[in-house]
């Protein structure tokens, strides 16, 4: 039985992929009869992700939602025995991006096709929860991982007449955009090649941090990513000054503010609308909601940091180095930006007689940002370097590259951010 079971099991897998989805689904249901059998019942979550793209391939898209998350709650029951260090680690290396996926597009076709209020907020549900795995666990280990749909109907309601939200989840061949305003919805599910978009994405990002880069040439690459990531709503931003985006992956690599709604010639949206960024909606309070900036004036402003030099100590290899200097040894990786010290002095002579605290050079420091009380100050400039997760061994999210101190390892991470005492 051990045998068959296993030659079935794999013949369901080898007709998912040859797109044979009825009888995949068919051999799917034998697999799982053999594995009760042979009394292997313990959970197997790559299975039940195989059966929903099976269902999904099919169009039935119930039986989709439901083998995802069953595929879902298998493999989060294997991240609860995990650190959170570990679990985002496990969440980006592992299939359960993949089932977070599957189901995020099923519900996005079953609110296409049911245009539905309460399909499109478990379709928004299902991205807030993938994004909580992937950034919300660091800042909050123990906040809940699922919106409550009532709460996602109520900042619908809440949002201004001028605000718009897009939300993207990029996959390997497909992009989910969930787009609403206050009064309407629109959920389009965008057939792309992940691999070119990246390399489009990662060449304007390198385009843009070159001066010497042809504008027409950004231009028109900036207005082919448009075409994919705006085409489909245009008509939802009739009138709408606010922009707030939900990227992911990849779309971080450039402003999105620099797209354009107009198809023929490009014009940055921030030419006309005010364009916001949030790694959830749970970050995002409606305008009304917003403590008044009445009582807050002035600026704080953070610019030009002062990156070590590679260290050299005699008799010790460079990884030798980096385990005892731990995040220290990347921050001679970067180099000086004299252009954010100009750029700081410049913002500050535009606020007059109002309160200033501006760090330059060798104070331009995490404990700097962390130990100044920044609740009095209506704007908050830190000008620096920034990465994203990953691109620093140890470090698994966004963070702004501050200067060498004892004590802090001179990434002020995303997370810590968050932990920051803003009015």
């Amino acid at each position: 039985q051990m045998i068959q079971m296993d030659f079935v099991c794999t013949d369901a897998q080898i007709q998912l992929y040859e797109r044979q989805y009825k009888t995949a689904v068919q051999v799917f249901d034998r697999c799982l009869e053999l594995r009760s059998l042979t009394r292997m019942m313990e959970s197997y979550p790559p299975l039940h992700r195989a059966r929903g793209m099976a269902y999904e391939g099919m169009s039935d898209l119930l039986k989709a939602t439901d083998a995802y998350t069953t595929s879902i709650r298998e493999y989060e029951l294997m991240r609860s025995s995990y650190s959170v260090a570990e679990r985002a680690n496990f969440f980006r290396t592992g299939p359960i991006r993949k089932a977070y996926w599957g189901l995020i597009r099923a519900w996005a076709k079953r609110t296409a096709e049911s245009g539905k209020e309460e399909d499109f907020l478990v379709t928004l549900q299902s991205t807030e929860r993938m994004r909580s795995r992937q950034f919300g666990e660091l800042v909050a280990p123990q906040a809940e991982a699922v919106m409550p749909l009532e709460r996602l109907r109520t900042l619908r309601s809440q949002l201004g007449p001028d605000t718009v939200v897009l939300n993207y989840t990029l996959m390997d061949e497909t992009i989910v955009l969930l787009a609403f305003d206050k009064e309407r919805y629109k959920t389009v599910v965008i057939p792309y090649n992940g691999k070119e978009f990246l390399q489009q994405l990662s060449a304007v990002a390198e385009m843009l941090a070159d001066a010497h880069s042809s504008r027409e040439t950004i231009q028109s690459k900036l207005l082919a990513i448009s075409r994919i990531l705006l085409e489909s709503v245009t008509p939802l931003f009739d009138k709408k000054t606010q922009v707030l985006v939900l990227p992911d992956g990849a779309l971080n690599l450039i402003p999105f503010d620099l797209l354009s709604l107009d198809q023929s010639t490009s014009r940055p949206l921030i030419r006309d609308r005010v364009v916001g960024v949030a790694a959830s909606l749970k970050l995002f309070r409606p305008s009304q909601d917003r403590a008044p900036h009445d009582k807050n004036a002035g600026l704080f402003a953070l610019g030009d940091p002062v990156y070590p030099k590679a260290p050299q100590v005699a008799g010790l290899s460079q990884a030798e180095i980096e385990s005892v200097t731990r995040g220290h040894a990347y921050l001679s990786y970067f180099s000086p930006l004299p252009e954010t010290r100009t750029e700081v002095e410049a913002i500050s002579k535009l606020f007059g007689n109002e309160p200033l605290k501006v760090v330059l050079g060798e104070q331009a420091k995490e404990s700097m940002v962390k130990s100044t009380n920044l609740r009095p100050f209506r704007y908050v400039h830190l000008a620096a370097h920034g990465i994203l997760g990953g691109e620093v061994p140890g470090i698994g999210e966004p963070a702004l590259v501050l200067g060498e101190e004892p004590g802090e390892d001179g990434f002020l991470r995303a997370s810590e951010v968050e932990m920051i005492k803003l009015n």
